[in-house]
């Protein structure tokens, strides 16, 4: 017996040792843990010109809230807590890309405020070039000898388009589609989700080349992950809703969004519901001096420094360049159900994000009675008597599920209802579903009993979701029920998402013209997924009907397939004008679930032009050769390039100066003086900006100082007055001559100055001098 005993002490030892080595060697500095490594996410953030105020009011984010998001967004997933450790990179960029952080762990709050303080006062980095942040991350992740830590990710901002030029040829635009299109390809082939956040400019106003062709290139690219940012404060939301999806958490949004008054404090309730392992509540304020206080259900306040809490969050100074608000991440394990309170103190916007963790779930097996072991009879002094025969007791009902309304097939994008009756169950018991979808997701909801969102009626015994088809193909249900994390019965059963058919018209095309007394073909085809059916996929009960409004009355026609494609042929349009055609087409999906699609189109009928029409239209073709010929040879001049912008003194006579040098198409022009292009109330000394050398595809501009009539208002009896009335300055150097103008150069010129803007011009002298080029350095 006791070499047996001695076995088990010594094996008991060891693993005891053996846990404590385990426990050292994680916790000593560039030791492996054994933990899952969790997220490696690299921030690209754009630092272009347009995301900055230019000194006339347009700028995307001047307020610089897309470093506060991306604070928030490197705390939040700090905070992470449980066996994982998320590591963030983060990429400026704009004309160039620069790393200005590798993935870095974020687990130690010290670290964090490193990463936010490195994130200030970020520079301009002139145009925009998206795909060379995006060629850099992919170079950090996996072009380093070995593939990132965690899960990779990428997350890129940007206010809009690539900028290279002032007028990209359409080649070029195609050739950097096509490279966007390469990248988002790898980093597909690595699984790595890429999100795209594209941010407005509503300053600027809408760009039609964004619209047209870069967002849904970004929409392509970032299918599911693209987001759009209406104005710089939707950041901050936008960044939390990647947070989440990265964690795996649940959110149940902003529970509180408010404008708080002046003096009044604010306080709101935020339920925690039970069985939940983790709560994280995401606080954030404009004001950095707005006091927070958050309230357990017992009335005690939260502390950092609290038993199973992680906090993280910023209360950044309120400077130029980074940072004027407040933010605050609680992350709560195992939290107390119940009404926890957020209490606010001051002034600004305040919003209260709540993300929830539910506690896992462990299935219990369906309990079977075990063997009884063969216990030995103890003796008793005395027989015990057998008890008299009462009668047994009556067994409680077992909850069962079932039967489940799942229908068998869906067409995408539709909504439905599922019921299932729940018998014999109490207060104690929780009903959830839990949906897989093809693509591996799941998601897990709450199925109650009271007559809300859908259920049929309050304790009727039928608990129902909602639930919407999204996504094409099987999908896989599971009913579960439990009583104190115990799984009581389930019930399983799949669906089939079908994709909804589309109708698509071939002819006429939208806008097309025909003329009048000519029959007007109607084509058209079912498509799934924009992919055109067979001949053997189409339904053969497919019915299409195509009617039409106009000044000449269409009668419904049906359209007859041939090859595929159904046609028919319009005719009796008398009328010119135009004529709206509706197609209609109806059939049933191979699940045999009815489908009906619409395509409209609309086409104008001209009458011919008589021979007067044909001629006067060649004497205009004529006139407008010539005229087109004499603006080439305009345009053939050179001519002033760039912006001159107004940035302080009194307004001119027609208000603040704001010139766009391009539009004018002028070799020179004069500033000051009466016989000055643009005049002024009070005397200034006139100058004049005349075309320079040919700089790469612009001109420098020169600018010149003019003498100035000293009867124009100068106070003759102060010569000191005289020389700084009549001194024009360019950076604060008086101009001697004739002098070439930078890109940024501030001309005062008396109570004004002005600013002069080329943005090609730095481009241009980086290609002329290669490395020996500063963008601070004065050209002349």
């Amino acid at each position: 017996m006791f070499p047996s005993l001695l076995l088990i002490l010594l094996l008991t030892a060891l693993c005891a040792l053996s846990l404590v080595l385990v426990r050292r060697a994680a916790a000593e500095p560039g030791a492996p843990l054994a933990t899952d490594p969790g997220l490696s996410v690299y921030l690209l953030i754009d630092h272009s010109n347009s995301m900055y105020d230019r000194g006339n009011g347009v700028g995307s984010d001047p307020d610089f809230l897309r470093i506060e998001a991306a604070r928030l967004f490197i705390s939040y997933l700090g905070v992470d807590a449980g066996p994982v450790h998320h590591q963030v990179g983060v990429i400026n960029f704009g004309q160039q890309a620069h790393l200005l952080l590798p993935l870095t762990p974020l687990a130690d709050a010290a670290r964090r405020d490193e990463i936010n303080r490195l994130l200030d006062e970020p520079p301009r980095l002139h145009w925009t070039d998206q795909n060379a942040a995006l060629e850099l991350a992919y170079e950090q992740l996996f072009d380093q000898g070995q593939d990132p830590p965690g899960q990779p990710a990428v997350v890129l901002l940007t206010d809009g388009k690539p900028e290279w030029s002032n007028q990209p040829s359409q080649e070029e635009i195609s050739a950097y589609q096509a490279a966007t299109r390469a990248l988002a390809a790898r980093y597909a082939e690595r699984g790595t989700p890429l999100f795209i956040i594209l941010l407005a400019n509503p300053a600027s106003g809408e760009d039609p080349e964004i619209s047209q062709i870069w967002r849904p290139l970004w929409q392509e690219v970032a299918p599911g992950r693209f987001f759009e940012a209406n104005d710089s404060a939707d950041l901050l939301p936008i960044y939390h809703d990647i947070a989440v999806a990265l964690s795996g958490d649940q959110t149940a949004g902003a529970v509180v969004d408010e404008a708080l008054s002046a003096g009044q404090p604010s306080s709101h309730t935020v339920p925690v519901e039970p069985d939940l392992a983790r709560v994280t509540l995401v606080i954030y304020t404009d004001r950095p001096e707005t006091e927070i206080q958050v309230l357990r259900p017992d009335g005690s306040p939260l502390q950092p420094d609290d038993p199973g809490v992680v906090f993280g969050g910023s209360a950044a100074a309120a400077r130029t360049g980074a940072g004027r608000g407040q933010q605050q991440i609680w992350a709560i394990s195992e939290p107390v159900a119940g009404p926890w309170q957020v209490i606010f103190q001051g002034q600004g916007r305040v919003v209260v994000w709540k993300d929830m963790r539910p506690r896992p779930v462990t299935p219990t097996p369906t309990p079977t009675v075990p063997p009884t072991a063969a216990v030995p009879p103890v003796p008793t002094a005395t027989p015990t008597p057998s008890p008299s025969p009462t009668t047994s007791p009556t067994a409680t009902p077992q909850p069962v599920i079932g039967p489940v309304y799942v229908p068998a097939a869906l067409l995408q994008g539709a909504r439905e209802c599922l019921v299932v009756r729940l018998g014999h169950a109490s207060a104690e018991h929780r009903l959830s579903l839990r949906v897989e979808d093809p693509n591996g997701q799941v998601t897990v909801q709450r199925l109650l009993d009271d007559g809300r969102a859908g259920d049929p009626q309050r304790g009727d015994g039928l608990y129902s979701a909602p639930f919407e088809a999204r996504t094409a193909g099987v999908h896989f249900f599971t009913w579960q029920l439990q009583q104190e994390n115990r799984l009581i019965a389930s019930w399983e059963s799949r669906m089939v998402v079908e994709q909804a058919a589309a109708w698509e018209v071939l002819a006429p095309r939208e806008g097309e013209r025909g003329r009048v007394g000519r029959s007007l073909a109607v084509e058209g085809q079912w498509t799934v997924g924009g992919t055109p059916l067979g001949p053997d996929q189409i339904p053969a009960d497919s019915q299409v009907t195509v009617q039409g409004e106009g000044p000449s009355a269409i009668p419904a026609t049906s359209l007859s397939m041939h090859e595929g494609r159904f046609r028919a042929e319009l005719s009796g349009l008398s009328q010119p004008g135009l004529y709206t055609l509706t197609v209609q087409a109806t059939g049933t999906s191979p699940s045999g679930l009815p489908m009906k699609a619409v395509g409209t189109v609309r086409v104008a009928l001209y009458r011919p032009l008589p021979g007067w029409a044909w001629l006067a239209g060649g004497l205009l073709a004529v006139g407008a050769t010539a005229w087109a010929g004499w603006y080439l040879w305009r345009r053939r001049r050179p001519r002033l390039t760039g912006q001159l912008i107004q940035i302080g003194g009194p307004p001119l006579d027609t208000g603040s100066l704001n010139l766009d040098l391009d539009a004018l198409s002028r070799e020179s022009i004069r500033f000051g003086g009466p016989e000055g292009d643009w005049a002024s109330h009070s005397s200034a000394p006139p100058f004049s900006l005349s075309v320079g050398e040919s700089v790469g595809h612009t001109r420098r501009v020169q600018l010149q100082a003019q003498e100035m009539d000293p009867g124009l208002g100068l106070d003759l009896n102060n010569p000191k007055s005289i020389q700084e009335q009549s001194e024009v300055m360019v950076d604060g150097q008086p101009v001697r001559g004739v002098v070439d103008l930078r890109d940024g150069a501030v001309i005062e010129a008396g109570p004004f100055r002005l600013r002069y803007e080329n943005l090609l011009l730095p481009q241009a002298e980086q290609q002329i001098l290669g490395s020996h080029w500063s963008p601070d350095g004065l050209i002349g």
